[in-house]
């Protein structure tokens, strides 16, 4: 398994433009979201949660998100697996970690390298 490997372009600074909360129909434009930053070196920033820093791993079909926070109010959330594609400039995080009877997801669009 390679890991951290930058799989099609993925270090850089996201923004979330488009979600899915997991029911049927449901996609819709979000304005203003949160943003998700790969680092080369291996870590993350992201402003979605109280806790912003940690740790990622990307495999070919997987990104898994370790958040770093010992105090996080979120414990259960603490390593999140994601399945990803990327197409036409848009990272689409599956969130594999929750019991989502349908697709939930996070459309991310590129905003720096």
């Amino acid at each position: 398994m390679t890991v951290n490997k930058d799989f099609n372009g993925i270090q850089g600074r996201w923004k979330v433009v488009a979600a899915n909360s997991g029911v049927p129909d449901n996609h819709h434009n979000v304005e203003n979201g949160p943003e998700l930053m790969f680092k080369k070196d291996g870590t993350f920033w992201s402003n979605m949660h109280s806790c912003q820093n940690g740790k990622y791993i990307v495999t070919k079909d997987t990104i898994t998100l370790e958040y770093t926070c010992t105090d996080v109010e979120e414990t259960t959330y603490r390593i999140q697996k994601h399945s990803y594609s990327l197409k036409n400039g848009i990272l689409r995080m599956k969130e594999s970690f929750l019991n989502c009877f349908e697709d939930c997801y996070y459309d991310y669009k590129k905003i720096s390298n």
